[in-house]
Parts: structure tokens; C-alpha cells; sequence
């Protein structure tokens, strides 16, 4: 292993194990993707290589560009398709990899939809933007309406706390969504230069050189760290930051705003049960049941 000078982090460069490779393949699959949208036409700028990027790997599921998702995020230009193709890339040929850290298989296109969304539209504050539907605002919801539609039994706090980020029980807010929206949140703040590295400046980082910082550096801001990350950059690491952005992402509704219109597609059939519409104290313990679970998670990193 080598020490990266004037850093507590350690590269490692010499990844031999299986995981370890299976996420350098994985790495080499985006790499080729950027070197194929790169050499279109005179070369596009490099976020347009990042954007494209990421949508194509969430072209990887069908049910990741659907009128619904390329109604936020666009639909992907057919000279993309064509360029990869014609590097012999097409999206499904790779659908998952395997994250040693977080010990699941991780669905690329999830990470590429809330990627692009974090990406093209960053939030911040209390106030979760149509971006961060893309992934974890968006699974919070997911998260919500099963609660109310199957589990109504079971207190909020109970239910996320349950099965929330769970590997073994059926979740719409599966463990794995909840890595992949936490890493698409964390390397879109690293890709933006606002996750601290070079003194908050962008520069020509492409989406590999992101994943491979993230994944074998074992520095802080990190995988290793990735919850913890997430909790302080986009809360401040504020419990009450926390509570309170979860908490408008339930009942804010403002006319003009692409996220509290679109909302109303992920919330229960019944409108009887939307947030703004049960007790007080059961939503109260559902954000409370969310809070849990993410501080579960920095407490095991």
C-alpha cells in the first residue's frame, strides 16, 4: 500500500482480492462509458461527460427511464447509445457490483438515477430539491407510503427502525437503495468540489476518478465513512436539521416547487393516509425511526 503524502489516508493500490477487483472492473466499465461520450463530436464539456454518464448506467433498467424518470432527468441522447455502442458498450451489460464495504450488490442504475439527480440539481438546507427525489428524499417516501399501506400496525419508529435499510426483510427502502443513495449523494459533492478536496474547486475529475477516490482511499469522507459523510455535509450534522428536512419532505406543498408537485406520485393511493392527513405523533415517530437508522449506520462505520 502506498501513503498518500501529507494525508492520514492510505491508497490502497495493490487490490488483489476478489471484492476489491470486482469493484476496479466495475471502475474500468465507467471509465470506458467516459471515453466513449468524450470522443463525440469536438468532445463535450465535462459535465456533459458526467451527466451522460450516469444516465447511461441508469439505462441499465428499463424501469429507470420511463416516461417518470426522464421527465426529471431527461432521456438520454441516442448519440450516446450510438458512441457506446459502437465501443462495444450497451447499458445492461452491467447491472450491479458488488461493494465490499457495505457487503451488498449495489443496482447501477439506482446509483446512476440518484446520481444524475444529485448531480443536476443539488439540495440543500430543509428543503429537498426534484434531484433529491432521485434517491434518498425519494426512497424516504418510498419508505412511507409502505409503512401506511402494509405495516400501518407497526409504530413509524418501529417500522424504519425494522425495516428500513433492511437486507433480509422486503423493503421499499432496501439496504442496498439506501448505500446507493448515500454514495450518489456523497460522490456528487466530490465531482461538484464541494466535498473539501481541493479547496472547494472544480477541476476535470470524471465520475471514475470519484468512485476510485471513494472506494480505495481509506482516508476521511470516504466509503468507510460514507454515512457519516452524508450526515454532515448534507444535515451539518444536525439531528434537528435532520428531523426537520425529513419532515418537510413529508408535508411541505408548495405550488412552484418540482419536488412537493411530483411527491404526490410516490404517497399512498389513499389520500387519507398522506402525512399531513394521520396523527401527529405516529409521523413524529416515523422521522424519528429514520433519524435511527441512519445514525445506526454512522455508529457501525
Amino acid at each position: 500500500m502506498l501513503r498518500r503524502s501529507g494525508d492520514a489516508g492510505v491508497w490502497r493500490l495493490d487490490a488483489t482480492d476478489t471484492a476489491d477487483l470486482g469493484l476496479r472492473n466495475y471502475i474500468d466499465h465507467v471509465k470506458r462509458i467516459e471515453g466513449a461520450i468524450s470522443a463525440m463530436g469536438d468532445g463535450p464539456p465535462r459535465h456533459a461527460v458526467i451527466d451522460n454518464t450516469l444516465a447511461f448506467l441508469r439505462w441499465a433498467e428499463p424501469n429507470y427511464h420511463d416516461v417518470k424518470w426522464d421527465a426529471i432527468l431527461g432521456a438520454i441522447w441516442k448519440e450516446v447509445l450510438d458512441a457506446c455502442a459502437a465501443a462495444g458498450i450497451e447499458p445492461g451489460d452491467r447491472r450491479k457490483y458488488y461493494d465490499p464495504r457495505a457487503n451488498h450488490d449495489i443496482t447501477l442504475a439506482h446509483f446512476g438515477a440518484a446520481a444524475e439527480g444529485h448531480y443536476s440539481r443539488p439540495g440543500s438546507g430543509t428543503d429537498a430539491t426534484v434531484g433529491e427525489g432521485c434517491g434518498w428524499a425519494g426512497d424516504i417516501l418510498n419508505a412511507y407510503t409502505q409503512w401506511r399501506d402494509n405495516h400501518r400496525s407497526m409504530s413509524g419508529e418501529d417500522f424504519c427502525v425494522q425495516v428500513v435499510g433492511s437486507a433480509t426483510v422486503e423493503s421499499r427502502f432496501s439496504s442496498d437503495n439506501l448505500v446507493a443513495d448515500v454514495d450518489a449523494y456523497n460522490l456528487s459533492q466530490y465531482l461538484h468540489g464541494t466535498d473539501g478536496e481541493n479547496g472547494g474547486n472544480g477541476d476535470d475529475r470524471l465520475l471514475s476518478d470519484a468512485l476510485f477516490t471513494y472506494h480505495f482511499w481509506d482516508g476521511p469522507n470516504r466509503s468507510a465513512k460514507r454515512f457519516t459523510h452524508f450526515y454532515e455535509t448534507r444535515f451539518g450534522g444536525s439531528a434537528s436539521t435532520f428531523r426537520s428536512t425529513v419532515r418537510n419532505i413529508l408535508l411541505d406543498f408548495e405550488f412552484f416547487s418540482a419536488f412537493d408537485f411530483g411527491k404526490r406520485f410516490f404517497l399512498p393511493e389513499d389520500e387519507g393516509q398522506w402525512p399531513e392527513n394521520i396523527p401527529s405523533g405516529e409521523l413524529a415517530s416515523f422521522v424519528e425511526g429514520m433519524h435511527t437508522v441512519f445514525t445506526r449506520r454512522m455508529e457501525g462505520e
